[in-house]
């Protein structure tokens, strides 16, 4: 219902904004200063509800890259997440140098070590 917004938050930075612009919104709404129709204010106020309720369930993705991104690379990296996860998620992306390249990927409680320093540390001890 709300996909053509939802699928323009990209990350959690924005679903966070995104959210708290609903919060600022609808209490702002009955201190307008103008005497609105009570009705069309409470339709509002539930369509915002129902908005904010679906930013919150959309799934978060914790992703850990070794530097940070161009805005481009986001998009294309959510895009193939979306592609293995099959369903709209946000991004949480965190930089830790020391993994060195690759990612570690964290959704759903599973946890994937896709970095260049596991894959040195494992090729050290298989030597």
């Amino acid at each position: 219902m709300y996909s053509d917004i939802l699928d323009q938050v990209t990350t959690k930075p924005e679903l966070d904004t995104l959210v708290g612009e609903i919060d600022m919104y609808r209490d702002n709404m009955y201190r307008s200063g103008k005497e609105p129709v009570r009705e069309v204010l409470v339709k509002y106020k539930d369509e915002l509800d129902k908005l904010r309720q679906a930013a919150l369930d959309l799934p978060v993705v914790r992703l850990t890259l070794a530097l940070t991104p161009p805005g481009n690379w986001i998009l294309e990296i959510r895009n193939w997440v979306i592609k293995a996860v099959g369903e709209v998620v946000v991004l949480d992306m965190a930089v830790d140098k020391s993994i060195l390249g690759g990612a570690i990927v964290e959704n759903a409680g599973k946890y994937g070590d896709y970095s260049l320093r596991k894959m040195i540390y494992n090729l050290k001890f298989t030597i």
